[in-house]
Formats: C-alpha cells, structure tokens, sequence
C-alpha cells in the first residue's frame, strides 16, 4: 500500500490506466487474484465463443450468463437426529451453544466467534422475559400484512410466484411435512421484508454489536438512494431448504428462529471462514458444481466425504445462529412452518474479503453484486472524514470557557469527548482510506478529462450494472449507446461493461464501445486527499 499523502496538498499519484487494448493490456489492469480465490475465466480469448455469451443483452443492466438448473437431490429430514448424525460423520461438529441469559457468555461467543470465524449459536431467547410470543407468532404476522400478496418458491423446480399469505399458509399446513416422490410443488416463502415490529424487538433486546446498522457496520453509511436491505425473513415447512451458499459479499450473517409449530426447526450445516477456499475447491472439483450460483443442495454423503469440517446443529424457535464471513451454509427445515428472520453486516474484515476475493468470484461466475462494496467504501470514507472534522472543531472549540459556556459544554465533559471520539474515528477513517486507495487505482485512467460522466443529478441515484457479469459499477465502465438502443438518450442508458470484462475480450455486438465514467474522478481523488489532510490535522501523518 503506498504512503497517505505527506501533505495536505499532495495529489493522489501514479494510479493505473483502464483503457488499455484488450488482449495486450498489462497484467495491472485486472484486479489481482488472491491465493484463495478460484481463477478467472475467458482470459485467453479476444471474444467468447459460444454465441449466447456474444450476443448483447435483450435489454441494459441485464447479465447475459445464468446459472444452470438446480442439481436438486431428493433431500429430506426424514429420519434426521442431529447426534446420530454427528456421530455418522468423522468431520461433523456439533455447534457450540451459549445461553442468551448469561450475559457475560454471550459476550465471550461474540468475541470468539468474530476472531475465530467458527459457526455458533446463542440459544434461550425465548426465555428472556421480554420474549414476546403473542408478536412472534403466526396470527400477528398474517394480520400485520392483512393477506397481501407475497412471493414463495417451489423447492423443485426453483419457481418463483406470487399468492396471498393466507392461501400459502393453508396450503403450506395442509401438506406432508416430508416430501413424497409424487409431489412437484413445495413452497418456501425467502427474502421477505422483516416486519417493524419484529425489526424494533431485535433492536430493543439484542447485543448491539451483532444489529445491522450497528456502528462498526459498514453498510449504515450508505446513503438512501444506494441503501441495501440485509434484514430478511423466510418461512416454510419441512423439506423445504435454502440451497449451500454463502452470505452476500463476504458479510457476516445471523438468524434468529422466531417461531414454529408442530416441532418446526431448521438443521444447518456450515464452514469456517478459513475453509473458504477448501470447500470452493471441494465443489469445483469433486462435486462439479459452482458454489457461488446457489444451485446445489447438497446431501449428507456429500458434506461427509469433504475435506473439511462441517458445523451441523438444529435450530429451534429462540437459537440464534451467527454464519461467519465466506462460510459456507445450507439449511433445511424439518417439521410444521417456521419462521427466521435473518441478516448480515458489513465490518472492515469483511470489506477486505470482499474487495480481495468474493468481488472477483462474482465476476467470474457473473453474479450480480448487490451490496454496491465500492460505493460502500466511498459512502464510508465520506463519513468518518466528516466524523473526524467535525471532532478536530469540537476540539478546537472548546479551547475557553467562554466558547464552552456558549455552546452548553462543560470544560470536564468536552476534553474527553473530543480526544475519545478523535481516537474513536481516526483508525476507522485509515482503514476505510486504504480500501479506497485500491478502488482509485482500479477506477483512474489519465485520459479521465475526455470521458463522458452521468449528470451530475443522476450520479447518486445510478445503479448501474456490467451488462455481462453483473459487477456494479461504482465509477468507470464502457459504453455503447447503438447496441444499447439508448441514442441520445445520455450516458448511462446504453449497453455497458465493465473495465475488467472489457480487457479480458467482452464487448458489444459492434465493438465500438465508449470509456466512460460515473463523476469527474477529480471528486473522488479530492475525497482522499481531504480524508488525508484530516487524519494529517489529527496527528496521523505517516499512514501506510
């Protein structure tokens, strides 16, 4: 990592191209692959060969590459008990349990589990007394959404449609909890909206290091019109499941079983953060299966026979599990409905694995990226440097007792206040400057001046997209209005791909593409030299 700027003034210097000739451009114009990542594809060839990956997108922002069917097995619960299945399996490990009513434990599992990277689970919940059960249960829910329309998923064949809650209820109860060789229909109700009155409940009673929006939660310093909901439920009956994945862009995930009825529970098999790239290899090359497209439900043999340990536990109405960062989870209910409500966080650590090894993954295999990291690291630089500021003028401010007296503040309560929150920010702010050196270098390119950019009005409303793999695009992109059937309609309506789809041979139909940019890349690079020129105020002077 090269030096922060050694004076306010110091520009942001020798920052890669992007527009380099495809086949011959130097090896720094594609983002370096870490060791644990899997290589990237179509790296050989000027142009794909197989003609559903040449032919431009029907529409633009929309990815041309989809995942294959799903490699659904007959999976079921019948039979399943976790010790037995523990016992089964050499590398099956039951998952560590601590009680939500020991205060003092939790906070331990907490601290383990984030320097670990191990799967665990905080159990009794439901014990504590503000457990509500009258607002965890069936009746509230369906009565809070007053029979709207939701949209499930049949587990067989991956469909999704839509119908009223009552009716996917009803329908759902009336079923065999386990699925028969006949059936083709068996619906799972996934990524719904968490009701507000369960959202202020986790809020009001869980720790809050764990919450999403937390202040060591990156993703909270996303404005409005680029926010993304982490915060999800889902609920199904037995033998429905969620196919072996891992959370969205290396964030740490957690799941809270709300309520269930007719014994409903959930049996989770998971990794650990350090087995990432052992299991992604395990799926390529034994099982021959993407993991990253979420299309195969693995079995119990399968999880047995792999090279690393599996953390199996049963989840019951009160558990709440926390999935660390990049591990590998797969869930499948068992028994009558039940209901989880689910969510993840963004930390440092989870932004370097993101940045370092998932981003390049999803580009390889284009996934759409949905949690917009680079535009979260910009978010975020924006945010502590004005934390910082604002801290340094409090500092200032609060020199006599004149000016104290003025703005309400104690002599005895100011001092700390500044220097606490000065020491609070500062490392946060060199942390969030050094992700964003990186992007800089990914997005600059000396002939930024001649580029074309959105309006200016457009900029933090965009969500644009490579048009192949799905990669977001935060500032640069080429672009190609003719293909895009966008003429005159500005920048930003036409086909686009992205710089690292476009050096590896990707382009459109007429090979005419434009570079482009989101901004004048001025703004960013004045960002980080003013996040620079801060933290040079606060005393930090020799950043590396």
């Amino acid at each position: 990592m090269a030096d922060a700027p050694s004076s306010p003034e110091a520009p942001l210097a020798a920052l890669p191209s992007i527009t380099a000739t495809r086949l011959d451009a130097p090896k720094r114009f594609l983002s370096p692959v870490s060791d644990d990542a899997v290589s990237p594809v179509l790296a050989t060839s000027r142009r794909p060969t197989t003609s559903r990956l040449c032919t431009p997108p029907a529409s633009p922002r929309r990815t041309t590459m989809t995942a294959p069917a799903s490699t659904n097995p007959a999976i079921s619960t019948k039979g399943w008990q976790l010790t037995a299945m523990c016992d089964a399996h050499e590398n099956f490990e039951a998952v560590r349990r601590v009680s939500a009513l020991n205060a003092e434990e939790v906070d331990k599992a907490i601290h383990d589990f984030e320097a670990m990277g191990i799967p665990i689970v905080i159990q009794d919940w439901d014990k504590l007394e503000q457990w509500d059960p009258e607002l965890f249960s069936l009746d509230w829910l369906t009565q809070s959404m007053d029979d709207q329309n939701i949209r499930v998923r049949n587990v067989h064949n991956l469909q999704d449609s839509e119908m009223p809650i009552l009716d996917f209820v009803k329908k759902s109860r009336a079923q065999s909890i386990h699925r028969t060789d006949e059936e083709t229909e068996r619906l799972y109700w996934k990524d719904a909206d968490c009701p507000q009155g369960w959202r202020k409940w986790l809020r009001d009673n869980l720790p809050g290091g764990i919450l999403p929006g937390n202040p060591k939660d990156l993703l909270r310093h996303l404005p409005k019109s680029k926010n993304v909901e982490s915060m999800m439920c889902y609920l199904g009956i037995g033998d429905t499941f969620t196919a072996s994945h891992k959370d969205i862009a290396a964030s740490t995930g957690h799941n809270l079983m709300c309520f269930s009825e007719h014994g409903g529970s959930s049996y989770w098999f998971m990794t650990k953060t350090s087995d990432a790239a052992t299991v992604a290899e395990y799926f390529q090359e034994t099982l021959h299966q993407e993991l990253d497209w979420e299309n195969h439900v693995t079995t119990i043999r399968e999880f047995g026979d792999a090279p690393f340990t599996v953390y199996v536990t049963e989840q019951k109405v009160g558990d709440l599990i926390l999935v660390p960062s990049r591990g590998v989870h797969q869930v499948v209910n068992q028994g009558g409905l039940a209901m989880k409500a689910s969510w993840s966080r963004m930390t440092f650590t989870n932004m370097k694995d993101a940045l370092h090894s998932e981003l390049l993954i999803y580009r390889r295999v284009c996934r759409p990226e949905q949690y917009r990291v680079k535009a979260t690291v910009y978010s975020s630089l924006l945010s502590y440097t004005d934390e910082l500021r604002k801290a340094l003028e409090l500092a200032a401010a609060s020199t006599t007792d004149s000016e104290l007296v003025d703005r309400n503040i104690s002599h005895e309560d100011a001092q700390p206040l500044d220097t606490n929150l000065k020491f609070a920010v500062a490392p946060c702010l060199i942390r969030v400057l050094k992700f964003f050196q990186q992007v800089l270098r990914d997005e600059y390119d000396d002939g930024h001046d001649q580029y074309p950019h959105l309006a200016s009005d457009e900029v933090e409303l965009s969500h644009l997209a490579c048009d192949f793999c799905g990669a977001d695009i935060f500032q640069s992109f080429f672009e190609c209005s003719a293909c895009g059937d966008a003429e005159g309609k500005g920048v930003g309506f036409g086909l686009i791909i992205c710089p690292g789809c476009y050096v590896e041979g990707r382009t459109c139909e007429c090979d005419n593409m434009t570079p482009s940019q989101c901004r004048p890349i001025n703004i960013l690079i004045e960002a980080y030299n003013g996040a620079a020129r801060i933290l040079h105020q606060a005393g930090y002077k020799n950043i590396r």
